[in-house]
């Protein structure tokens, strides 16, 4: 079969631009293995505008003129607008089936020429919801009960196509060959920018710039941390967007007014973005990843991966943790903070007490690691 894929974010050789970005890599990595020809259209940037081959059957071609960045990512002028729209419609036709990954092709006109499958990876972003509340397509996938309910409990009641039939509930898989605990290599160390470990503990954060992502609540957690006497570093990744992205810029701006509020700057350590590939050798790096915020995902990437690398996990009972059978494995207790407006002294004090064993050599505490594997396969 003939797909077309379309992704509202860049796809990029080598490097993922996010957790959605990632998933679809997957998916159509997937697919081509199975035989399936995949083109995958995304926009078009400096810094990615050559076609190249993600694996075998599988090509990604960077020529759409839209922005490739959020937030606003349909903030072109007319004639790119209309000359997005003329490529799509022309390329769409030579498939058998078209995939909107995220939902986020926000022109209707170009839906339903050909069968259409489309999917949430969040139930957030405005181009999403409005992927999801158009829906005239064939089938919409889902990847946590979470998202599934909330989908269902919404829009369905305005639109008679977003219903239990046509509504599927996949969970996102895992290579569990590439995501397993992993020896540091030199690549490792000259690709980040980091140093071999010292006698000191290490607590990764690697989410892209969103304040909803919990930076806030990092940074004040990781300076209590550091008034207790506990030897401790926190790396924060510099996104491929930095530079591009308003929502980038302003969060960074106010992660580094609170490293300086706090003289923080030798210990919250600043990297390049890690590639796909290395992000294993990433969360062995780490003694605990933090996944502390109160953002809407349908599913939690980074906390599934740090997991299978044996790296634990301390996360917010937010959403999706709330109906994933994986919060048996996260430090999650007493983490609610949705309906909270501030960073309060109990949640970071909470926060303390959940990480501490682990930057005391506790060991991950998963007393079945098949059965973590079995959700994800």
């Amino acid at each position: 079969m003939k797909i077309a894929i379309f992704s509202l974010g860049p796809i990029f050789n080598g490097q993922v631009h996010g957790g959605s970005q990632k998933a679809l890599r997957d998916i159509a990595v997937g697919l081509g293995n199975k035989g399936n020809k995949i083109v995958i259209y995304c926009p078009k940037r400096e810094d990615n505008k050559d076609e190249f081959n993600l694996s075998d059957n599988v090509k990604v071609k960077p020529i759409i003129p839209l922005k490739g960045s959020f937030p606003a990512p349909y903030e072109v002028g007319p004639y790119r607008l209309y000359k997005s729209c003329e490529i799509l419609y022309n390329e769409i036709k030579k498939y058998d089936l078209l995939y909107l990954h995220d939902g986020q092709l926000n022109i209707e006109f170009l839906k339903g020429i050909i069968p259409t499958v489309i999917s949430l990876r969040d139930f957030c972003y405005t181009e999403t919801l409005l992927g999801s509340i158009n829906f005239e397509q064939s089938d919409i996938i889902v990847n946590s009960k979470h998202t599934y309910e909330c989908l269902l409990d919404s829009f369905s009641r305005i639109n008679r196509n977003v219903n239990k039939s046509n509504v599927h509930l996949i969970y996102n898989g895992y290579n569990f060959d590439h995501f397993c605990k992993k020896d540091i290599s030199s690549d490792f160390y000259v690709n980040t920018g980091l140093c071999k470990k010292g006698d000191y503990k290490v607590i990764g954060f690697p989410h892209r710039p969103d304040l909803d992502k919990g930076f806030i609540e990092a940074i004040e957690t990781f300076h209590l941390l550091r008034n207790k006497g506990i030897n401790v570093k926190m790396l924060i990744p510099e996104y491929m967007d930095k530079d591009c992205s308003s929502r980038a810029n302003e969060t960074y701006k106010r992660v580094d007014n609170l490293i300086n509020k706090y003289n923080l700057q030798d210990s919250i350590i600043y990297h390049k973005w890690v590639s796909h590939d290395l992000m294993p050798e990433y969360y062995s790096y780490c003694d605990v990843i933090l996944c502390v915020g109160n953002f809407c995902e349908a599913f939690s990437n980074v906390s599934m991966e740090s997991l299978l690398c044996e790296t634990p996990v301390i996360a917010t009972n937010t959403t999706t943790y709330r109906t994933m059978e994986i919060r048996k494995y996260l430090n999650i207790e007493a983490l609610d903070y949705l309906a909270r407006k501030n960073c309060s002294d109990d949640i970071k004090n909470k926060i303390i007490s959940e990480i501490e064993p682990f930057l005391n050599n506790q060991l991950i505490n998963i007393e079945d690691k098949e059965k973590l594997k079995s959700f994800v396969k």
